[in-house]
């Protein structure tokens, strides 16, 4: 059986909010604010997504943090899933 996803970003704090309250097991490094405050301190961009399966359910959001290095390109940082 072949499942089907969609990824999507959530750029809408209000979004991310409530998805992130509807997580049974939360932890800071997903919440908005954790993302927004690498971005302020160490230029990690924060980008958020959520995963859908192929009836459009939420099956998991995740924060990624992004930080473009020279001459290497750059490195993805995913603290957690939710």
């Amino acid at each position: 059986m072949k499942e089907t996803f969609s990824i999507s970003e959530i750029n809408k704090y209000n979004e991310w909010d409530y998805f992130i309250s509807q997580c049974r097991y939360k932890s800071l490094p997903q919440s908005w604010e954790y993302g927004s405050a690498k971005f302020d301190s160490e230029g990690w961009m924060p980008i958020r997504l959520i995963v859908r399966d192929e009836a459009n359910k939420p099956l998991t959001i995740i924060q990624v943090l992004i930080k473009k290095i020279r001459f290497v390109g750059g490195v993805a940082r995913i603290n957690k899933g939710c």
